[in-house]
């Protein structure tokens, strides 16, 4: 059986939200860590849309304010974050 790191599946991005929730990194550790966790090729979806890379998802949470940047570290923007995942 394959593990995850070897065939990258789509994440749900609440996924990345937790992990950022939990461990606040910077960017460059959550690349890091996102490629340990969901394989390096994984690919992430939201309610309304799915096969985005996780820059394109960091990209899209950051124009919509659920993720704040704040002294190189991503912050989730909970009044923003639906309730659901």
């Amino acid at each position: 059986m394959l593990s995850q790191k070897e065939n990258p599946t789509s994440v749900h991005a609440h996924d990345v939200l937790k992990l950022i929730k939990e461990t606040h990194l910077s960017t460059a550790a959550l690349f890091e860590e996102a490629g340990r966790r969901f394989g390096v090729g994984a690919t992430f979806h939201t309610c309304s849309g799915g096969g985005m890379s996780l820059p394109k998802l960091l990209e899209k949470f950051l124009a919509c304010d659920k993720l704040i940047l704040e002294n190189g570290r991503l912050i989730v923007n909970e009044r923003k974050v639906c309730s659901h995942g």
